[in-house]
């Protein structure tokens, strides 16, 4: 058994283990518990550890010392891709300050795996205030030129879901996720943006920070 790193992208580190005898090879959620996937193989599996992101793609991977049988071994790193398709989320950035003084923050609870119903939040925001869920693909738009000084589009707004915030500024939106594994690796960039006249710029908005969302099996 070993920490394997965060390898679903929860911000939480995934537990790897192996009987040491048997070739298969099991990761566990460090959120829930639960099974995330397992490693087959043909070879008895002597080790097992988190590998670090070696391949740059922001998610942990995974060392197997595997025993064939015979003089020497074999080490095999496994990628996120390599084991299938994981669910799994970044937020990134950071948004500019409501008429209240807070930074909005987006987050999510719960997970993007399908055949569930992860939800987007929103704190920090103008109290009772119109705002819209913003998603689409990634992006990096400032918004000075129109009167929107040190806020960012994160995002290429391709739809938008009108909401409005409750009395402490806080918004829940449900995403129900589709089970058909034809939307494994499906992503989206979620944003907040808040219509606040009390922000403290001419555009009278407010926006959050951005979260990646990858749905996974």
């Amino acid at each position: 058994m070993a920490d394997a790193g965060d390898v679903d992208g929860d911000g939480r580190n995934e537990i790897v283990v192996s009987s040491g005898l048997a070739p298969l090879v099991e990761v566990y959620c460090g959120a829930d518990g639960s099974l995330l996937f397992d490693i087959p193989g043909g070879d008895s599996t002597k080790a097992v550890d988190g590998a670090g992101d070696f391949d740059g793609d922001g998610f942990s991977d995974l060392l197997v010392g595997r025993w064939p049988g015979g003089p020497g071994g074999l080490i095999e790193v496994y990628t996120s891709s390599a084991v299938g398709s994981p669910p799994h989320h970044r937020v990134r950035g950071v948004g500019c300050v409501s008429g209240n003084g807070h930074m909005p923050r987006i987050d999510l609870h719960g997970r993007s795996q399908l055949g569930t119903t992860p939800t987007i939040t929103l704190r920090g925001a103008q109290f009772h205030a119109p705002a819209a869920l913003a998603l689409g693909n990634p992006s990096s738009i400032p918004l000075d030129a129109v009167g929107g000084s040190e806020c960012a589009l994160l995002t290429t707004v391709d739809a938008v879901v009108p909401v409005a915030t409750d009395a402490n500024g806080l918004v829940a939106f449900d995403v129900a996720l589709s089970s058909d594994p034809v939307f494994a690796g499906f992503e989206l960039e979620f944003q907040w943006l808040i219509v606040d006249a009390a922000a403290p710029r001419p555009l009278g908005v407010a926006v959050s920070n951005s979260l990646r969302f990858v749905a996974g099996l």
